[in-house]
C-alpha cells in the first residue's frame, strides 16, 4: 500500500519537476536560426518600407503621420 501510494504522489511531482526544468534551460525567448531581419520589426512583423507600414497601420485605422509622431525612433529606421 506504501508503495502504491508512494508512486501516485511522486509520479505528479517527478513530472511537473521535469517541466519546471526544461522551461528553465530553453527559457522563453525564441531564439532565431538566421540572420536578423532587415527593415522595422513591429507587432511581430518585419515591414520593409513606409508603404508597406502606411498600410498595415491604415488596416488599422491609424495614419502613418499619427504613428510616426508617436514613435520617432521606431519611424527613423523607415
Amino acid at each position: 500500500m506504501l508503495r502504491v501510494l508512494a508512486i501516485v504522489l511522486l509520479t505528479p511531482a517527478l513530472a511537473a519537476g521535469m517541466a519546471w526544468s526544461a522551461t528553465r534551460v530553453a527559457g522563453s525567448t525564441p531564439s532565431y536560426a538566421g540572420p536578423p531581419p532587415s527593415g522595422l520589426v513591429w507587432a511581430g512583423r518585419v515591414f520593409t518600407s513606409k508603404p508597406v507600414l502606411a498600410r498595415w497601420l491604415g488596416d488599422r485605422h491609424v495614419s502613418y503621420a499619427r504613428w510616426s509622431r508617436r514613435h520617432p525612433a521606431a519611424a527613423a529606421r523607415l
